[in-house]
Parts: C-alpha cells; sequence; structure tokens
C-alpha cells in the first residue's frame, strides 16, 4: 500500500501597511427619476446603472418613481449616474 506524504514547503503571508490599504466605503441613495412606467422601463434604468464601473447595485422602484444606488464614490459620482439614467431612454433623474 502506498502512503502519501504532503509537505509544506513555505507559506508567505503579505501584510499591506496602513497607507496602501484603501478600505471603499460605499455610498447609497435614491434619487427620483421621471419617465419609467413599465417594467421594461426599469430593467433599462437598472441595467444601464449596473453598466457603470463603480456601481455595485442599482434598483429602480416603478411606484415610487425612484431608484436605489449603491456605488463608490471614488469611481462614480451622483453626476455619472444622472448622465447615464438620462441616455438611457425617456427618463430623467434628479439629483
Amino acid at each position: 500500500m502506498n502512503k502519501i506524504h504532503f509537505v509544506l514547503r513555505s507559506a508567505f503571508i503579505i501584510f499591506a501597511s496602513e497607507k496602501d490599504k484603501k478600505i471603499r466605503e460605499m455610498e447609497s441613495k435614491t434619487f427620483s427619476v421621471s419617465g419609467m412606467n413599465c417594467p421594461h422601463c426599469k430593467a433599462n434604468v437598472e441595467k444601464a446603472l449596473q453598466s457603470l464601473q463603480g456601481v455595485t447595485f442599482a434598483e429602480a422602484n416603478l411606484q415610487a418613481a425612484e431608484v436605489r444606488v449603491e456605488y463608490d464614490e471614488t469611481l462614480v459620482s451622483p453626476e455619472d449616474i444622472k448622465q447615464t439614467v438620462d441616455n438611457s431612454g425617456r427618463y430623467e433623474l434628479t439629483l
């Protein structure tokens, strides 16, 4: 019967200095959006926002006529979010 031996040759642990760590807190905001009238509109707005680099979550609400967006402020601004929604159809996002 063959025996199997495992050998740990080396282990590497790398610690970054506090200066090198970038802990990003996500911003979460709800914006009013006019022009969303149907599930297709809702999906268009969500898809457009989710394509933006830095947006981690986007959920539109037809009844409330708004969209909740979670994003990294260092990568995307509210103005970028507005421009994206405004250019994705017949919608207008209010900052």
